[in-house]
Parts: structure tokens; sequence; C-alpha cells
């Protein structure tokens, strides 16, 4: 480049006998810059809905409902996605990923992130073997907004087995489905999925307010001002936490909103977390549940509520929840008088 700030690094190049063999890796993820790079292929039929590569540039998505991928969480990244708006009802579109050849006898955990708005089309995840028998593993029918899911899938085997992604469309002739961040791992996958950590340096499925004055920030080490923030992350020294950094330009009372995915549940729950209020003028932190009514009709209620320091140390808190149907939870800072009101949050889970 035109200075010495580009550095390129390559590391354990390995070169075998034969031609490229067209099978996936376990432990890869595929970020869908262009998912014919991470081997994914698709019905190429008259019949059949095309799977697109979207990038921030991209000008072909519908005016461009969720302008952010997963993996970046800014409009500077890329996911697979179909516009299913107008059309035609129980159209099929199918992205299929490399065949796996793994021959260990264990389980393996598909594990990926999606969009799916519109409450008329059907998301499914199939596994197809050699021979084209296939099962169908997840299942998704409702309206999830725009916004990212995790899902995760735990498949028995992966010998000569391919996974499926795919959308049917409903009669409502309207809609969006998006894939993001698929990676398969060794192990099935965890019986909490709805904890996150942060510590893969991701926001999991929660995602920042599209109207926040100012964002949460994934942060490693102690924040950047002085006498305020925590040192470190709640549970680890290389771990990652979310806060929201009150320097400015940030103002008094601006406030930023983490919104997670949508539930569905009607079962009483509980919202664990980790909390970080130093700093001589921090302001507010709340927890809001949105319920999501028919027609999309949202209200919030306000479940938990704190304000001002509480010193250096992470606190542990829970909030109440009783959902009945699809609700969101969402986390609130508010700043104070000055840039000594950092707050931050780590290890949520529902």
């Amino acid at each position: 480049g035109p200075n010495s700030i580009g550095d390129v690094s390559i590391d354990d190049v390995i070169f075998t006998p034969g031609a490229c063999k067209e099978s996936a890796a376990i432990g890869g993820s595929c970020t869908f810059a262009d998912f014919a790079q991470c081997g994914f292929t698709q019905n190429t039929t008259a019949s059949s809905l095309q799977w697109k590569t979207y990038t921030g540039s991209d000008t072909q998505v519908r005016t461009t409902p969720i302008p952010f991928d997963h993996t970046t969480g800014t409009n500077r990244g890329s996911y697979a996605y179909i516009d299913l708006e107008d059309q035609g009802e129980n159209l099929n579109g199918r992205l299929y990923s490399p065949m796996y050849t793994s021959t260990k006898n264990q389980s393996y955990c598909l594990e990926f992130y999606y969009v799916l708005a519109g409450s008329n089309n059907t998301f499914n995840i199939l596994s197809e073997t050699t021979g084209s028998t296939s099962r169908t593993l997840f299942t998704r029918n409702y309206d999830h907004g725009f916004i990212w899911n995790k899902g995760e899938v735990t498949l028995s085997t992966l010998n000569n087995a391919r996974i499926v992604f795919e959308i049917i469309t409903g009669y409502l002739r309207q809609g969006f489905v998006a894939i993001d961040d698929s990676t398969v791992k060794e192990g099935e996958c965890s019986s909490r999925s709805n904890e996150c950590t942060f510590d893969d340096n991701t926001y999991c499925s929660w995602t920042n307010a599209a109207d926040n004055q100012f964002d949460w920030i994934l942060r490693n080490g102690s924040t950047p001002s002085l006498d305020t923030g925590p040192n470190g992350d709640h549970t680890t020294v290389k771990g990652f936490y979310i806060y929201i950094e009150t320097s400015v330009p940030a103002e008094p009372e601006w406030k930023a909103r983490l919104e997670s995915e949508i539930y569905f549940d009607n079962r009483p729950r509980c919202f664990s977390f980790w909390y970080n209020m130093y700093g001589v003028d921090v302001g507010r932190l709340m927890v809001y549940v949105r319920s999501i009514g028919p027609a999309n009709f949202t209200s919030e209620s306000l479940i938990w509520a704190l304000a001002g320091p509480r010193g250096p140390e992470w606190k542990h808190a829970f909030a109440p929840i009783q959902p009945n149907g699809r609700y969101q939870i969402i986390i609130e800072g508010v700043r104070g008088k000055s840039f000594e009101g950092d707050i931050a949050v780590d290890d949520i889970g529902v």
C-alpha cells in the first residue's frame, strides 16, 4: 500500500497430492461475502428463488431492510438473502453447503444467524445425505422482524452429508430472509443458546437499535477513560464485554439500546446479567421487555432499573419476565453528566 500501515500475514500453507476436494471443513465459518467461495450452491431452475449476496453498496435490496450484517454489525459486511416481496406463493429457495465427510462417531453443532421477516413464510434447515435422503432439523414460520436471530442445530453425524438452508414462500407474498455466519463445530450445541458472554467479540444475536444516539461497544480490557468503567471482562482476562463510552461526542441523557432477537414463550423466564457502573457521573441502566402482539403491535414494560455509581466491581442482577407470546429484551444505557459515566454489561442470559 501507500504507507507502512498494511501488513499481510500468511500461516500454515500445505500442499497435498491431487485436486482439491469439494468438502467442507469442520470449524470453518462462512460470512457469505461470496457464498460460492464457501462451497455453497443453489438451485438454478426458473421456478426456484435465487439467493444473492448483499454488501453495503448493494442497491438491489428493497430499501435495505437490514443494512448491516451480523459479522461486523455495519454496512461494510455481507450476508446471503432473498427478498420475498411480490414473489409467488409456495416457491422454494435452497442453499446447499458442500459435503461434509467426517467419519468421527460424534455429534456436531451447526450455528448460524438469520433474519426472517414476514408472517407467512417457512424457513427450514435440512440435512441431506448421499442419495438425496433429507431430514428437517429446524423450522421457523413466524415473523421475527428485521433483526439477526441465532440458530443452533445438533447434528448426529456429518458423514457424506450436507446442510440445506430452505425458504418456502406463503400466500401473502411479502417478507425477507437472510443468513450469515454459518459454522459447524464439533460437539453438541449448548443447551443455553440464549446466553451471550461476548467473548467471541460479537454481539451474539443482540443488535444495537437503529435509532440509537450512540451504541453499545464491544470491549476487551479496561475502558479508555480513567476512573470509570471496568478493568476488564467479568469472567476472563481475555474476554469481551459491552459498554457505553460516555466521552464526547456523547451528551447528557443520550440513550443506547441493545435489542435481543425475538423470543416466543408463555412460561415465566429470568433475565440474568452482570453490570458495572463505576464513575462519579454514571447515568442509568434499564432493562425493558417489548411485547409483540397481533399485526406486530408493540408495547414496552420496564422490568429492572438502577441509577448512579455502584463501585468498580461487577455485580449480578436478575429480572423476572412474564412473556405472553413473542417478545424482545432491551438493555438501555443512559449517559450521565460527564465522561466519567461508562456503563458495562456482560454474561447475559434468558
